[in-house]
């Protein structure tokens, strides 16, 4: 097992041409802001950009290209299918996602290597997010999630236990359970679903600071836009293969796939009022 006492780790941000230049440099920022400092920190580039994401990420890497590693995939495949081979290339064996368009609070990676300090046996550490439309000091949504890896377990039968761009994983384990997939919108959930399948006993060592450590940008018709056939059957054929593995029981299947596939459903206003109502603070 590798020791944590000279923390090195890898920052793993995907890129496509969707994401705004000026968020880009702020996420970038918060990381090489971080009290403990990447190793790494890798991009990888989904298909396409304008010029001006290029700009802003070469720039970055002609700064400091020891730091900087940047993947161009020339084809736009998918979150899942960038995020598979892009963490293959990762120099080391934590991994700290990122999003292109999130913010990390300067002891964000600090605080989670402490827990894996604490916990070795730990696999993935997670936190509690608020979600923000323009300015973090005005959040839209608090997001609580399960600490322990228990509570992590059960938690993660209905709903995903843990926000993406806030986990710092083992390298390792995620190649061990079959690293990212392609799966339409929930490649975190697919991913951590295999982790805690594969050590039910242990809540597959994940766990999640009852801390804001990272702020989740979302547009300001973000839960409108979470719905559609697309996703709906997306969900329903994940949830059925999460059934099918013995991870969840039929009632779980029934209250958490059907449900899920009412809110896809849902006229956009309906969604919203749901999501603000029964699953933010």
């Amino acid at each position: 097992m590798k020791e944590t006492t000279n923390f090195e780790y890898s920052v793993l941000l995907p890129v496509y041409h969707g994401d705004k230049p000026e968020y880009l440099r702020t996420a970038i920022d918060c990381m090489t802001a971080q009290t403990l400092k990447p190793e790494e920190i890798l991009i990888a580039v989904d298909g396409s950009i304008g010029d001006e994401l290029r700009n802003v990420i070469e720039e970055y890497r002609q700064g400091n290209n020891t730091l900087f590693t940047v993947c161009y995939y020339p084809k736009n495949r998918g979150l899942g299918a960038v995020l598979h081979d892009a963490l293959l290339l990762c120099r080391n064996d934590f991994i700290a996602r990122m999003d292109a368009d999130d913010y990390s609070v300067p002891e964000r990676i600090e605080k989670q290597a402490e827990i894996f300090r604490k916990y070795p046996e730990l696999n993935v550490v997670g936190c509690i997010v608020d979600e923000f439309e323009d300015d973090i000091s005005h959040p839209v949504a608090h997001v609580i999630l399960p600490e322990k890896p228990e509570d992590v377990l059960k938690f993660a039968r209905r709903r995903s236990p843990m926000r993406h761009p806030c986990m710092l994983y083992r390298k390792s384990e995620i190649i061990a359970v079959g690293n990212y997939r392609n799966v339409y919108h929930y490649e975190d959930y697919d991913l951590q679903e295999r982790i805690l399948h594969k050590k039910p006993g242990m809540g597959g060592g994940i766990y999640n600071i009852q801390e804001v450590l990272v702020y989740m940008r979302i547009s300001k018709d973000f839960y409108r836009r979470r719905g559609g056939i697309r996703l709906m059957y997306s969900s329903l054929k994940m949830k059925a293969r999460f059934l099918k593995d013995g991870f969840i029981s039929l009632p779980d299947f029934i209250i958490s796939g059907f449900g899920q596939a009412l809110v896809t459903l849902m006229p956009g206003f309906l969604r919203e009022w749901f999501y603000k109502k029964f699953l933010r603070k």
